[in-house]
């Protein structure tokens, strides 16, 4: 019996499709580029330790994540590369993160002081990349505050300053205006700190829309993210979706015209027909928000998902057609001609894809698929290998 068999649901991750996809950028972005392959919460519900060996086999010089804990548990899994925490961190967890040899975003003094004071107890020195906010309008030092910033931080007898970095937040809009003007304001910022004498190794500025759209923003390395995953298209590129979001059918049942379905009977059958139940529901990521709006895959077909989404199930209205219990079903991916995309979730939510894979819980297991004859191995209850 496989894996699958065994289990109500069920995502699989394309291994082969991470790998192509880094590869990709790697052949755009040169070999003299660093690329910092960002695995945060959970690897956008990828499963963050099976795509972070999948990002470093394929090539990838760093790895970046969101919080303290989500580098300690790839640290935990045995990954030894260099990991950025992009994020906030509490000044409290500036022990924990020097312990775990992860590098801090830094923007603040008091968590600057922390870590070199953990630092200093381990006998060690702490990575830093400053954070600059040129127009994101979130975390970080506006461009006149960093050279100040970045001379204090030197004083540190225990912190390096490894790296500095901003965020672009119109990359992906087709008007480059914002996008140019943030890459203006961070390369007059370089240029004041190159004039001042400061040398920091690793500028970064490039989320995956600019990897694609801006070469002038790769600097020393760049960050992509959604790229990585196949959840951005462009011709520069040949990428992959990684995900696909699959169940078995757990019934079949015949019900008569004018019957309703589920919570409030928003949905009435119109004819005899066919409901076939699938065991995944909004405690499993598949938002309620998509009820009476959503389709699903069975046996290469389309059909709607009707009904409101329950916790734990929802419906499909398969018709006369010959559906099974035990039939697989695909809510996101590929089967035979017909294929449903994060895109087309999102696009049914108002919302964007990668919320779509991110909202994918903890309690359906990801599955590696496509993985390289030679590439490690995982021992994780929630990532059950590869094949």
């Amino acid at each position: 019996m496989s894996e699958e068999e065994e289990l109500r649901a069920w995502v699989e991750v394309d291994l082969g499709a991470i790998i192509n996809n880094i590869r990709a950028l790697r052949r755009l972005i040169g070999k003299e580029t660093k690329l910092l392959a960002v695995v945060k919460a959970n690897a956008y519900g990828h499963g963050a330790l099976g795509v972070a060996r999948a990002a470093l086999y394929a090539g990838a010089d760093y790895l970046g994540v969101s919080t303290v804990a989500e580098g300690q548990k790839l640290r935990l899994g045995g990954v030894e590369a260099p990991i950025l925490i992009l994020g906030y961190v509490a000044p409290a967890e500036a022990e924990r993160a020097v312990a775990n040899s992860l590098t801090t975003a830094i923007f603040s003094p008091h968590l600057a002081e922390a870590l070199n004071t953990a630092a200093g107890g381990m006998q060690t020195k702490a990575k830093v990349h400053i954070k600059v906010d040129t127009g994101m309008g979130r975390l970080g030092l506006w461009p006149d505050e960093v050279l100040d910033f970045y001379q204090y931080l030197r004083g540190l007898a225990n912190l390096e300053v490894e790296g500095i970095f901003t965020h672009l937040a119109t990359a992906d809009d087709p008007d480059p205006k914002g996008a140019r003007w943030q890459l203006g304001q961070f390369s007059d910022l370089m240029a004041v700190l190159s004039a001042a004498g400061a040398q920091v190794p690793l500028v970064h500025a490039a989320n995956s829309a600019a990897v694609l759209t801006y070469p002038e923003s790769w600097y020393t390395m760049v960050r992509p993210g959604l790229a990585i995953y196949g959840l951005l298209r462009n011709e520069l590129a040949a990428l992959e979706p990684a995900m696909s979001l699959k169940c078995r059918v757990a019934q079949v049942r015949p019900v008569p015209a004018g019957r309703g379905i589920s919570y409030g009977w928003t949905y009435r059958t119109d004819k005899n027909t066919n409901i076939a139940v699938l065991p995944v529901g909004y405690a499993d990521g598949f938002s309620r928000l998509l009820s009476n709006k959503a389709k699903v895959l069975i046996r290469g077909k389309a059909y709607p998902i009707v009904g409101k989404i329950t916790m734990d199930y929802c419906m499909a209205d398969v018709g006369d057609d010959p559906i099974q219990e035990g039939d697989e079903a695909v809510l996101i991916g590929r089967q035979g001609e017909q294929a449903i995309t994060a895109g087309d979730l999102a696009a049914a939510l108002g919302t964007i894809s990668y919320e779509v894979v991110c909202m994918i819980g903890p309690r359906v297991p990801r599955i590696f698929i496509n993985a390289p004859p030679d590439f490690p191995c995982l021992d994780s209850p929630n990532e059950l290998g590869y094949r």
